[in-house]
Formats: C-alpha cells, structure tokens, sequence
C-alpha cells in the first residue's frame, strides 16, 4: 500500500495552473477596483452618493400607446397581440440619469422573434425621443448597461418599451424595471452577462468574437488575454516556490501547467460563441424544420439581406420580393 505523498499532490502541474488562474482572476478584479476610471471611463460622469437609492418602475405603471390586445396581470403589463408587429407602452418619470447608469429588466416572453427597445425624453429636449436596443434574449432578470450611451443624461421626464416584431402565440410580459445607481459590483457582474447575451446569429460569422454585443462593449478576448498573461507569471512563481525547498533538478513540468491555464482561457473565451451558436441552432430549428424549400426561403432574413444587398439592380429591375419570388434556390 503506498503512502499518501502530500507533497506530490501539492506540486501536481493541473493544481498549479488551476491556482494561478485563481490568483490572476483575484488579481484583475483587484486591478479593476483600483482603476475603474482607467479601465471604465464611461461611469465617470455619474454622480456616486451613498445615499442614491435605486427606483422601481413596476408593469401596471406603463400605460399601452401602440399595441394589439394586452392589458395588466397584478403588478404586470401583459402584451398578448402586437399591432402591425410592435407595441410600446411607457411612463412618466422624473429623475436624473446622472445617477443611474444600469437598469434591471424583469419580463418574460422573450425569444428571437421579437426585440426590445427602451426609450426615453429628456426635460431639455421632450420633443426628441432616444432609444437604446435592448440585447437580451431570454426570459428573467437581466442587467443593462446605459452608461454607453451619451443620450443618457440629464432629467428623464418618461421611460417607455418597445416590443417589436412576432410574438410568435407568446405573452410578452413586462414586470418591472429599476434603476440602479453605480456599483463596481454591478458593473463586474454585467460584463459576463453581456458575453452570455446577443442579437442571434447575423449574416457574419460567428467565429468573429469582439464581445457578443458591440464593440462599446469589454470584448471576451481582452480579459482572457490578460488572464492568461497573468496567470503565467503565478505559473513561474509558484514553481520557484516549491522548487527552492528541493533539488532544482526535480524540476515540475511547467507544459502541463501551461497547458491547464491555455485549457481554461480557452474554455472561457469560447463559452459566448458556443452560447451562440446554440442559440442560432434552435432558431434555425425553428424557423425551418419541416418546411419546404420556398418556405424556408420566405423565412429566411438573411436570404432577403443577400439579395438586397447584391442583387439591388436586379431587384429593381424585376420587381422581385425576397421572401417569396423565384427563382429558388437563392437561400
């Protein structure tokens, strides 16, 4: 029977490389919170008081402007019918954005089919109206960040959401939203969030990562390359810790270690294209499962994109509608 060697399972390779991307996350997180104004700028024009509280705007105060058929289900807005593919409803207010760069979402109904805007008046300009397209895709509490958006500013005097597009027989329903007032907390939490988050698959590949959302946004790449950068340098720290308590000649196998952090990054580098190419996996499902070959085509935006796009003369020319003329196969 042999015996337990605790000092082996201590300098085990996959330990070391697990230990210093644990180090390096620690690290950047402290990094982070000391130069938050460095690393996010556009939170520097926000007022911080402790005493800002956030505000709570539930579904029954948002009054229907366009929509089909809906109404309100307790403390919540319910859209059952769009009206020609949109509904908004909204809000009076009146608050200084100054204060609040993220606003919490609660609503269900949501899929690809449908998109959701916020918009917003400003006391100096109310005959203006800003919008901001929301990017979540799912159903429950999400985080968005305004803080982007230079338009977010001064006295908003009314708050109102846009639901465009096919409800598809689903009930959108909007339950609350709450400003929030900053927090490097919040704004960390929101970062992954917005990896996990999309506008589905366009017409470019899914392999170009710059960030799920926008480029306004912290691209995946950026912090794991750091991660990995950083983590290397614990890799060699580490190693000449455990090594000057033996014979320089046992020397540990860094390449595994190495190998455990590249195996890591990578994992989290490539979860927010996996995550879309699920998503366009079930919409593609979706949109042409048991269909025919004119069906699918009808359906399909990105064949209507392509022939707008490259066959603009032969549009016009022939009066063709992309989601029904022949000739087929184009998509």
């Amino acid at each position: 029977m042999q015996n337990f060697d605790s000092k082996r399972i201590w300098r085990s390779p996959s330990l070391i490389g697990l230990a210093s991307v644990a180090l390096s996350v620690f690290s950047l997180i402290g990094l982070i919170m000391i130069f938050w104004p460095i690393i996010f700028p556009e939170y520097t024009r926000f007022d911080f008081k402790d005493s800002i509280e956030p505000i709570e705007i539930q579904g029954v105060q948002f009054t229907p402007v366009i929509f089909g058929s809906g109404g309100y289900e307790g403390y919540s807005a319910v859209i059952k019918e769009l009206s020609s593919g949109q509904a908004v409803i909204s809000a009076k207010t009146y608050f200084s954005a100054n204060y609040y760069p993220f606003i919490e979402w609660d609503a269900s109904g949501l899929h690809p089919g449908v998109q959701i805007q916020l918009f917003w008046r400003r006391q100096d300009n109310p005959s203006e109206l800003q919008s901001a397209k929301l990017h979540f895709l799912k159903d429950g509490n999400h985080t968005f960040d305004l803080a982007k958006y230079s338009e977010w500013r001064g006295q908003i005097i009314e708050l109102s959401v846009g639901i465009f597009g096919n409800l598809r027989d689903q009930t959108f329903i909007f339950k609350a939203t709450t400003l929030r007032p900053f927090s490097l907390l919040v704004a960390m939490k929101v970062i992954p969030e917005q990896w996990a988050s999309s506008y589905i698959w366009k017409a470019n590949s899914i392999n170009y990562s710059i960030g799920t959302i926008s480029r306004d946004h912290t691209p995946p790449g950026l912090f794991f390359g750091f991660l990995f950068l950083i983590s290397t340098l614990f890799i060699g720290i580490i190693s000449r810790f455990l090594w000057s308590f033996d014979n320089p000649t046992t020397a540990i196998p860094r390449t595994r270690a190495f190998v455990t952090v590249i195996f890591i990054c990578w994992v989290g580098m490539d979860a927010p294209r996996m995550i879309g190419r699920f998503e366009q996996a079930k919409e593609t499902n979706f949109l042409f499962a048991g269909k025919t070959l004119a069906e699918r085509a009808a359906t399909s935006e990105q064949r209507c994109f392509l022939l707008s796009k490259l066959w603009l003369e032969r549009n016009q020319k022939y009066r063709l509608d992309c989601g029904y003329d022949t000739p087929l196969p184009n998509f």
